[in-house]
């Protein structure tokens, strides 16, 4: 682990070092943490686990990687959904990244604590594996765009945000796991009223998004598809939420019992 945990007090007294999770959307948030969050202002919600509401895309992510430092972490948590962009995965399953590959940043968190956390999803039940994941600046809507990404970076997966995370662990020397469930898959195609009229905290912008969609009343089946998926995947993250966060994500090996 490149950090690696901070060294036990004389005593037997465990030290836990600090913990950053960041969240993209407040949904996916609220798996963690039941009360309010402000974007970018992070809470404590476990004894120093942190967690802070981003919001989409690298820049904020990168934002709120910098507030959690400011909490003086010692490793990061990429944490949400992701869209599949191999046939391998489905609907609630869990990808633990081997890679993060994204616009000028290559990076393979600490595979030491990936192991751990994969261990422990699947002896909770989960189907979950390690897999490179893609981290974009735009959302790949559609099946070609989906497997041309797969081709060019070799990742099962999707996400906005984990390439800021990446960059912020390697630029301060933080550990970094990231932890995603599947929502969309490769064959679902995101409606243009997802991609063009939910704000960034994939909140629909009214009136444009009812308007889109009475437009394009064949997105109706989609949306109600992509709806379903995205609540199988939330299921999930709760569940693990609720194991891992006890366990300060088993980063603190002192805990991870």
């Amino acid at each position: 682990m490149g950090a690696g945990p901070l060294p036990q007090p004389a005593g037997g007294t465990s030290l836990s070092p600090r913990l950053g999770v960041s969240a993209a959307l407040g949904a996916e948030a609220g798996c963690l943490y039941a009360g309010r969050l402000a974007i970018a202002t992070p809470v404590e919600i476990e004894k120093d686990l942190f967690l802070c509401l981003s919001g989409t895309g690298q820049r904020a992510a990168a934002r709120s990687a910098a507030r959690l430092r400011g909490q003086g972490i010692r490793a990061l948590v990429s944490w949400g959904v992701a869209g599949a962009i191999e046939r391998g995965f489905g609907p609630g399953d869990v990808l633990v990244a081997s890679h993060i590959a994204g616009e000028g940043i290559n990076h393979d968190p600490p595979a030491d604590w990936r192991d751990r956390v994969l261990h422990r999803l699947r002896r909770q039940g989960h189907h979950a594996r390690a897999a490179p994941l893609a981290s974009v600046e735009r959302i790949c809507p559609g099946h070609a765009q989906k497997r041309a990404l797969a081709e060019a970076t070799g990742a099962g997966a999707v996400d906005m945000e984990s390439a800021a995370l990446a960059v912020a662990a390697q630029n301060h020397k933080l550990d970094l796991l990231v932890l995603r469930v599947i929502a969309d898959t490769l064959e679902d195609p995101l409606p243009a009223a997802v991609t063009e009229h939910t704000d960034s905290l994939g909140r629909p912008r009214l009136p444009g998004f009812l308007v889109s969609v009475l437009k394009q009343p064949g997105q109706i089946a989609a949306l109600i598809t992509l709806n379903s998926r995205y609540r199988k995947a939330l299921g999930a993250l709760t569940t693990i939420a609720a194991d891992l966060s006890a366990r300060h994500f088993l980063y603190d090996t002192g805990r991870a019992s």
